[in-house]
């Protein structure tokens, strides 16, 4: 009865191990596609300043737009 109780504890201790083994993967891909995400997000911040830079260096040449006004039939 012993034996029983001892294969029933392996068997349960390898479930165990697996799932901590698939976790640890998952884990894995999941920290690899945080960090791809961070990077496109830097990349994307910097772009973004670079063209709000751009446009307010364009503002400051050109003079301010014309504001733009409702047409009359409104």
């Amino acid at each position: 009865m012993n034996t029983t109780a001892e294969q029933d504890s392996a068997a349960r201790l390898d479930d165990l191990e697996s799932r901590i083994a698939h976790q640890d993967a998952t884990i894995d891909k999941l920290n690899e596609v945080v960090c791809a995400q961070w990077a496109t997000i830097d990349r994307l911040t910097q772009l973004m300043e670079r063209l709000e830079q751009r446009v307010q260096h364009l503002d400051e040449r050109e003079g301010a737009a014309p504001p733009i006004e409702t047409p009359p039939h409104y």
